[in-house]
């Protein structure tokens, strides 16, 4: 997962348009932040939030999971995720 924005206004910009230092869109400056993450392990866990959100609990346990099987998280952040989820389920209910 890759996101970039300008540092200025905030806006969006695709990472070609940082790297390549063109200015914002938005804005004219020339100065920006990019996150580049290892995807995977990001990309599960932003399910697992993203299924909290709608109520399915199971599929966000799953997701950590499956985190954990692919060695992505350690078993304390495992449960440590299982932990919040089982805290945000309860408040839920």
């Amino acid at each position: 997962m890759t996101t970039s924005w300008c540092t200025t206004c905030h806006a969006d910009v695709s990472l070609a348009h940082a790297i390549a230092e063109l200015p914002c869109p938005d804005c004219g400056e020339v100065s920006y932040f990019a996150a580049i993450s290892d995807g995977r392990r990001d990309d599960l866990i932003s399910e697992a939030e993203r299924y909290m959100r709608l109520g399915q609990w199971d599929a966000a346990k799953d997701k950590y999971r499956q985190c954990r099987e692919l060695d992505l998280i350690t078993e304390t952040e495992r449960i440590r995720l299982t932990v919040n989820l089982e805290l945000r389920r309860n408040a839920y209910e």
